[in-house]
């Protein structure tokens, strides 16, 4: 028998059919008032009252109220006390949801005011196709939103947004934060090793990689990084082996994906990086992938797809056989949807979100081209436009995820990812054996120059110690494979004493003047950033003044020797910061500063089926000169003019659109978005 508390408190009671209120004395089971304190147990104890909907049993009445939009809660939580129970909270209604197997699509949009610059995130129920808000990142800075880079997890239900920049100052942020979808609420997790922006993600078996990006002294990075969401752990991971942001990323058969997009004016093709996570080593991305990624790509099919910011907004996919790009079948994006987009995936279906956070589904389709299995499989796609509220007017998308709420009982089991240890390095021969021999360098004796005072041969110098860490296996120290363990592990003072070893060997390859720069370095990777960030500048500012240069160099009468030597000595300094240019667009540069009198030379050699190599250029441009310094008739100029167009046909060819293969990318801002590329 239930205990009875009879409160003194009045409290007006109107029976149905009365025409006057009664007053009657309040009565509190003490079972429901405890229960207060236990909204769960409050829940199930409700359950056993009223029906939830008159005339249906509860369970089929559940199944209904479970079926709701989040955006209908507000009004239907105030039907009675049991939907108020059910609706009122957010995780209670997800945690009924998991217990009944409800696995519903949402599409995360991470948006900002285009004139406040407020940030917000926006939620777009797949199922219904109604929005509705999550509650707010705490994040007390003003924050620049295209500076994040947010992943999900989705059969955990999470969300994980890490990075970022503070707008005022343009300083990196390091912080990572957590939203369970279930618990409708953010957590605060454990910091990035390096702070960075404008970096790639991506998630690989259940794991977190962000690589790249901008760095607190506004320079690009080459580190890497993982997490392991169960144990709130980052560790580093191989270097990319090029300082680069991001800007897009995507991950393709158990590998990251990586391109730093196309900067203007397009003399160079961008660069791309691949990471295998299970060998931890990345390598370039192939020619054809990097210079036709030109738009935000998602995966499909197991196919990369990419949303074109230009070419009338088509979709095209690529073709990993032929290393080229195809355009899918079917209209463009639709007009509605405008840029800036964000882009993502659910199952077969394509959403990007457009300005205003209005939504264009692509219904993708799988199309047999031929009757044979050995023809090729094209696709189309079919586009729908969910179109959004009024008050989303001022909004912008910075970021799409999809996830499912709430989250499914189980992931898959996959292989899991294999992390560098002291162990597994040592086994590679990459780390020397913890026996307390520990190896010095005379690296002073080993390398005939030193490091100039103003980093002039610091490309030389650079290659030179990565050669000789390289042989001794200790490389390992400079590009973070073997970091540093706890005070508390005994190999802490192994790894001490290894690094110190190194470190000393590097400071007696530096001029005497450089050494105070390096003396207050505790560790060999510090000294190591502080110089490549002092000589191997790398700024976008540095290399567009150079091309700028390279522009404008005209030969304007100037002796064909002093305008070369102007050019090698531009070309030699974009090599130095790491931009080194080709053949074919070294020739373009020279070309483009002829003047009238080398017209017909550089005619010849535009329309020659075999592109010319830069010596034998000069060398034509020497006769040139010094045919026309000593009057030669116009009858032989014409003879020497169709010599050089018919001369032989085995150079290197390979060309497109100006570019060979070989190009190497330049570093790029990602504030410079990004013009129509040439010859795509």
């Amino acid at each position: 028998m239930q205990r009875v508390r009879v409160s003194s408190q009045q409290v007006p009671v109107h029976k149905l059919g009365d025409s006057q209120m009664t007053l009657s004395p309040k009565f509190r089971f003490a079972a429901i008032q405890s229960s207060l304190s236990d909204p769960s147990s409050e829940l199930e104890l409700s359950l056993r009252g009223e029906p939830l909907i008159p005339g249906l049993p509860d369970d089929i009445a559940l199944n209904c109220l479970l079926q709701l939009p989040v955006k209908s809660h507000a009004a239907c939580r105030a039907v009675c006390k049991r939907w108020y129970l059910l609706l009122g909270s957010k995780e209670r209604f997800f945690t009924r949801r998991k217990e009944l197997g409800f696995h519903d699509p949402w599409l995360f949009v991470f948006a900002f005011h285009k004139c406040t610059g407020k940030i917000q995130w926006q939620v777009l129920d797949l199922t219904h196709l109604s929005w509705h808000p999550i509650p707010a990142m705490p994040c007390k800075d003003k924050v620049c939103p295209r500076g994040f880079r947010c992943v999900s997890i989705p059969q955990e239900g999470a969300l994980f947004v890490c990075g970022g920049v503070i707008s005022d100052v343009d300083w990196p942020l390091n912080l990572v934060l957590k939203y369970e979808m279930w618990k409708n609420r953010w957590t605060v997790m454990k910091k990035m090793i390096t702070a960075r922006s404008f970096f790639a993600s991506g998630v690989i078996d259940g794991m977190i990689y962000v690589a790249g990006g901008n760095s607190t002294d506004l320079f690009e990075l080459n580190s890497a990084e993982v997490l392991d969401p169960d144990k709130g752990i980052w560790c580093p991971v191989a270097n990319m082996g090029t300082n680069m942001s991001s800007y897009d990323a995507a991950v393709l058969n158990g590998k990251l994906l990586v391109t730093e997009g196309w900067l203007w004016p397009f003399y160079v093709v961008p660069r791309g990086r691949i990471y295998d996570p299970t060998t931890d080593n990345w390598e370039s991305m192939a020619a054809g992938l990097r210079e036709g990624w030109t738009g935000s790509s998602v995966v499909v099919y197991g196919h990369l797809f990419v949303v074109t910011e230009h070419e009338r907004t088509k979709l095209k996919v690529y073709d990993t056989d032929t290393d080229s790009w195809e355009t899918v079948e079917g209209p463009p994006l639709p007009e509605q949807i405008c840029k800036p987009f964000s882009i993502n995936c659910c199952d077969c279906r394509i959403y990007v979100v457009g300005r205003n956070l209005h939504v264009a589904v692509g219904h993708i389709l799988r199309l047999n081209r031929g009757s044979t299995s050995e023809k090729k499989k094209g696709f189309s796609v079919q586009w729908q436009v969910v179109d959004a509220p009024e008050s989303f007017s001022e909004l912008t998308p910075s970021s799409a995820q999809t996830s499912v709420t709430p989250p499914t009982a189980s992931a898959a089991v996959s292989e899991p990812t294999i992390v560098p240890t002291p162990a597994n390095l040592m086994a590679q021969g990459n780390l020397p054996p913890a026996t307390g021999n520990h190896i010095s360098l005379n690296a002073s004796s080993q390398i005939p120059f030193k490091l100039a005072r103003n980093g002039g041969n610091h490309a030389s110098w650079k290659s030179q110690i990565t050669n000789l860490l390289f042989g001794y296996g200790l490389l390992c120290f400079v590009d973070g494979t073997y970091p540093c363990s706890l005070q508390t592990d005994p190999s802490y003072l192994l790894w001490t004493r290894q690094d110190r070893l190194v470190l000393l060997g590097i400071q007696a390859t530096v001029n005497s003047k450089i050494s105070p720069m390096i003396n207050s370095c505790i560790t060999f990777v510090d000294a190591w950033n502080k110089l490549e960030t002092s000589f191997a500048n790398r700024s976008n500012t540095r290399m567009i003044s150079i091309i700028t240069s390279l522009m404008s160099n005209k030969k304007a009468g100037k002796p064909v020797a002093a305008y070369i030597s102007r050019v090698k000595s531009l070309v030699d300094d974009l090599a130095l910061i790491g931009h080194p240019l080709n053949n074919a667009q070294i020739v373009t540069y020279i070309l483009n500063g002829l003047g009238d009198e080398f017209k017909e030379l550089a005619a010849a050699v535009r329309v020659r089926d075999t592109p010319i190599s830069f010596e034998d250029l000069y060398d034509k441009l020497l006769d040139e000169e010094l045919l026309c310094n000593h009057g030669v008739p116009k009858e032989e100029e014409v003879q020497v003019t169709a010599q050089l167009l018919q001369k032989g046909r085995s150079g290197r060819g390979g060309h497109r659109g100006g570019y060979t293969n070989t190009t190497h990318g330049l570093a790029t801002n990602p504030s410079e978005k990004h013009s129509q590329p040439p010859h795509l």
